[in-house]
């Protein structure tokens, strides 16, 4: 997974991004996979079933450090927009199959993913023009505007 500004800034790379997936997924609680298990793909939720043989679909919350739901602080998206018109680009590589369900070897099924119209949702909140006015004075005296994220490492 990659985050980019507007300008193309590379504002977040994760690398092995299935991992990371599957810590997050691990550590919720039991009432939260049930609660979600028919929209949300989660490994320990059965695909698979006669009713999910012509697909199914699902939900996939970020686990971004920028854009994930645990982001608690407010991010300028109207500083990030470039000449676009777009204040984020976010590509995503596909996993292989067997990463992504690794419950369905072994079955006679062939299991295959493919993205479809894919959408981002986000909250978005208007500050009173009081604090643009004194965020665009600090932007426009060279001041930089700092991105809370959380961060993790991998060791191999």
């Amino acid at each position: 997974m990659m985050l980019k500004s507007g300008r193309g800034q590379v504002l977040e790379d994760i690398d092995s991004y299935d991992v990371l997936c599957r810590i997050m997924n691990n550590l919720k609680t039991k009432s939260t996979i049930q609660s979600k298990k028919t929209t949300h793909k989660d490994s320990r939720v059965e695909l698979g079933k006669e009713s999910d043989k012509n697909g199914k679909n699902c939900i996939h919350e970020l686990h971004s450090g920028v854009l994930g739901n645990h982001q608690e602080f407010l991010i300028p998206v109207s500083a990030m927009a470039a000449s676009s018109g777009a204040a984020f680009t976010l590509e995503l590589w596909l996993s292989d199959v067997g990463t992504v369900f690794p419950f369905s070897t072994g079955t006679n099924v062939a299991t295959t993913y493919k993205l479809e119209q894919v959408s981002y949702d986000m909250e978005l909140v208007e500050v009173t023009p009081e604090i643009m006015t004194d965020i665009d004075t600090e932007l426009s005296q060279g001041a930089k505007i700092p991105l809370p994220y959380k961060s993790w490492r991998q060791y191999l």
